[in-house]
């Protein structure tokens, strides 16, 4: 058996066996767990490898490495570290997955995403104190897409970490340039991925777009899900202190998915704002088995005392509720209006 390497995988010539390929996959996985020393740290590194065989899943290179490479996103569906040798058997949910993942690269190449701004009023003054950005994504075939459709497939795949740096460096941008159209002081809302959270040098990328966009670092939000900030505390945590010492704005977006147990994890971090998930909004009489637990999660946000709003489809109910303890500042978010950014 002849192995010949390539950018990214290897070319096995003359096998005796389809199960040699297996093999040898096995043995590149184990090679690479050996733990290794680096500035006195151990490392260990997990691969997922796709297999594709000549004549069995095609004739020419391009389609045996495109199998390959769907092989791969096959092993990595599967809770990676592992080899595959094909996806067929994951049915057609994986390998729509692995289109999508692939179409929204090449979206982003193409600039195909747009950013719709949602204002934030404050319920007292009625004035408009920031903007949130939401991300569309203008398909040229399927027209305006939500992110409900995209965004969890590229929060599971690398394709998260240059949209988020998309939408953070535009966003800031378009604030930057109502600000030098004469427009009142606004703060910019940015919701950040479970990846971008844990990915070292967060706060160095925020830093830089800043400077380069002419922001203060107060006029820039980040939102983070209950979610994501309970399945890696520690990671989220170190990441959080790095923003706040920029002096970011940092909020809690959907904050009532996790619980009301979650309400620990907020003393603990510098969380500035908590936007309520719709569970928290509605009246008590629609969810009466929570009863209970939702009135202690209200009591305890309004003993801690930051600022906290209504997320819902029709804020004018949420706010009822919300206008209740007189002495912490609000902010409702309507869904009505929305502008695209210029230029």
């Amino acid at each position: 058996m002849i192995a010949r390497a390539l950018n990214s995988g290897l070319v096995l010539e003359s096998l005796a066996h389809v199960e040699d390929a297996a093999a040898v996959a096995q043995k590149v996985l184990a090679a690479l767990a050996l733990p290794f020393i680096e500035a006195n740290q151990r490392f260990g590194l997990t691969c997922s490898i796709g297999i594709s065989f000549f004549l069995l899943n095609g004739t020419d290179a391009k389609s045996l490495l495109d199998h390959a490479d769907r092989a791969m996103y096959c092993a990595k569906q599967l809770g990676g570290n592992r080899y595959s040798q094909c996806m067929e058997d994951l049915g057609t949910p994986a390998q729509d997955r692995f289109h999508l993942v692939s179409a929204l690269q090449a979206a982003l190449e193409r600039q195909e995403f747009r950013l719709y701004f949602q204002p934030q009023v404050d319920l007292v003054s009625g004035r408009v104190q920031g903007v949130e950005a939401l991300l569309r994504w203008q398909h040229p075939e399927q027209g305006l897409i939500g992110p409900q459709s995209f965004i969890a497939v590229a929060e599971d795949s690398v394709s998260i970490e240059p949209l988020d740096a998309w939408v953070l460096r535009n966003a800031s941008a378009q604030l930057k340039r109502w600000q030098d159209a004469g427009l009142p002081p606004l703060r910019m809302a940015i919701n950040l991925s479970a990846r971008q959270l844990i990915r070292p040098g967060l706060s160095a990328l925020v830093a830089t777009v800043l400077e380069e966009a002419g922001l203060r670092p107060e006029q820039l939000e980040l939102e983070l899900k209950e979610a994501a900030l309970i399945h890696d505390y520690t990671a989220s945590a170190a990441t959080l202190a790095e923003l706040k010492e920029l002096g970011i704005q940092l909020a809690l977006d959907d904050f009532g998915n996790g619980g009301a147990s979650a309400i620990g994890y907020l003393r603990r971090l510098p969380v500035d704002v908590i936007k309520l998930d719709r569970t928290l909004s509605r009246r008590p009489a629609a969810r009466a088995p929570n009863r209970s637990s939702r009135t202690r999660s209200r009591s305890s946000l309004t003993a801690w005392r930051s600022r906290w709003s209504p997320k819902a489809s029709r804020p004018r109910r949420s706010c009822l509720f919300c206008m209740r303890p007189a002495a912490t500042p609000y902010r409702a978010i309507s869904s009505a209006h929305r502008s695209t950014p210029t230029a």
